[in-house]
């Protein structure tokens, strides 16, 4: 009896150590970390729509089309907007498309946090997939946005 207690907390012991060390990021193959930082400048017109530049790891011209935008109903932060629209960053070598979902606070600087996720892609990023963090600004007043980005690109 003893030797089976024995061989099940070392069995136990090497499952929850594989186990725990199995669950760190692993990098994925063919995939590349991308950073940098966004311009933009709301665009005239029905909706809302804005304009810019990417700089950075990826390089190219920005377009975003807001489709949904909601309060969170917490009175605490009623200020805050939940958005989702979507957007293309044209490169040199192709598009990349996106669906963004974020949150910007309406007050002050206009705070806002975005997880740009990658839908499509023509030319070099035609198999392109991942993820990319957006943090920034944009003032309504001005109708100026910037912000940094980082994340990791897969198959472009």
């Amino acid at each position: 009896m003893k030797k089976f207690i024995t061989t099940t907390v070392a069995l136990v012991t090497t499952l929850s150590l594989a186990l725990l060390l199995g669950t760190g990021p692993v990098a994925s193959s063919g995939c590349s970390p991308v950073n940098g930082h966004l311009v933009e400048d709301l665009v005239p017109g029905p909706g809302f729509q804005t304009a810019g530049r990417f700089w950075g790891a990826i390089q190219g011209t920005y377009e975003f089309t807001l489709t949904s935008a909601s309060p969170t109903g917490d009175p605490t932060i009623s200020t805050v907007v939940h958005f989702v629209g979507h957007s293309t960053v044209r490169t040199r070598t192709g598009d990349l498309r996106f669906t963004e979902a974020g949150a910007l606070d309406t007050a002050g600087v206009g705070n806002y946090a975005d997880l740009m996720t990658i839908t499509g892609g023509t030319g070099a990023w035609a198999t392109a997939s991942g993820q990319i963090h957006l943090m920034g600004f944009f003032s309504g007043a001005s109708g100026h946005g910037e912000g940094d980005y980082r994340g990791e690109v897969c198959g472009g």
